[in-house]
């Protein structure tokens, strides 16, 4: 049986010309995936199905607006870990999930500037063939998403984002459905002929979850070939929960043991792929002398530092460190 494949699609954009990609934040939830019968309370049996990815290309992957008024949290994945890749495959995952047997259903975080950015920046010249929905926009704070009782997610971060964008969706397709129904057991029939199930009465009490799968053996794309995430099940969790504990439950589902693409580990210092930059053996050494702002803690192409402050940064490191000609002395 084809199923129905829904995609939520969130890009975090460094604000400063040329606004290049740093982040892509990517949930799937597929239809066959999801057990009949009611969506459980909150949604449960519907949302425990999500895979939610966080990908950061380390071309542009460190950095991130810092401003009074928007701050990106590009640290700050809950439903993961970060996982570092090539833009080229930022693009080559986008286009595999989103080119299935069935029906797509693109939901976009971002509307009509995400739209732009996969088409021109990642390549998805195809995109107007999916059934593109419109975002569930809400503020930046995340007001209206804490007015359903989630109260836990990190905003501006590219795959909570999406993840927020798929559980507001999901439960807004419930109430509707609930709405729009007579009282009593309802049935509705998906694109792909799958019947689900909508209990009405208040004392319905959904089944747990199970499988025998974990939260380690769920991919998103394989490199040896195109099959997907949707062809495994997550960890279970309780069915009886809150749709902030049911969130928070979903954030503590176990990490895959490896990455999908790239690794998990990228040093935004010297650009290495297999340690982070906190555990970088060239910290404040002469091996990490950048050209730009004259420091010590970033290879030149890394560096970050605003046009605006970097005479200020300069003459700081210069009076740290000495002129670049003379610090490698300083810093035997």
């Amino acid at each position: 049986m084809v199923h129905t494949r829904i995609v939520a699609n969130d890009l975090e954009r460094y604000c400063q010309k040329p606004q290049p990609v740093t982040a892509v934040g990517i949930c799937v939830l597929q239809t066959g995936d999801i057990q009949l019968g009611e969506p459980g309370t909150n949604g449960i049996n519907f949302l425990n199905t999500i895979r939610a990815h966080n990908f950061r290309p380390r071309e542009t992957g460190h950095q991130f607006n810092d401003f009074a008024y928007f701050k990106d949290k590009p640290e700050d994945f809950q439903f993961g870990l970060d996982e570092w890749i090539s833009m080229k495959s930022a693009s080559r995952i986008l286009k595999s999930v989103l080119e299935h047997a069935g029906d797509t259903i693109l939901i976009l975080h971002g509307g009509k500037n995400d739209a732009k950015d996969l088409k021109e920046k990642l390549g998805l010249r195809s995109i107007g063939r999916f059934q593109a929905c419109p975002s569930y926009r809400y503020p930046a704070d995340g007001s209206s998403v804490r007015l359903s009782g989630i109260h836990d997610i990190v905003f501006h971060n590219a795959g909570n984002d999406a993840m927020a964008t798929m559980i507001m969706a999901i439960l807004m397709v419930i109430d509707w459905s609930r709405r729009h129904t007579p009282p009593g057991t309802d049935s509705f029939e998906t694109s792909d002929g799958a019947n689900f199930t909508l209990e009405h009465t208040a004392t319905s009490e959904p089944a747990p979850i199970s499988n025998t799968e974990t939260g380690s053996e769920a991919h998103l794309v394989s490199q040896s070939s195109t099959a997907s995430v949707m062809d495994t099940h997550p960890t279970s969790v309780s069915s009886n929960l809150s749709i902030n504990d049911l969130v928070l439950a979903l954030m503590n589902r176990p990490y895959p043991e490896n990455p999908t693409f790239g690794s998990f580990t990228h040093c935004t210092g010297c650009d290495s792929h297999d340690h982070l930059a906190a555990d970088c053996s060239y910290f404040r050494t002469t091996a990490l002398e950048c050209k730009r702002c004259h420091g010590n803690e970033h290879i030149t192409k890394m560096c970050m530092v605003k046009e605006w402050k970097l005479a200020q940064k300069i003459r700081f490191h210069d009076r740290l460190l000495g002129p670049l000609g003379v610090r490698e002395y300083l810093l035997r």
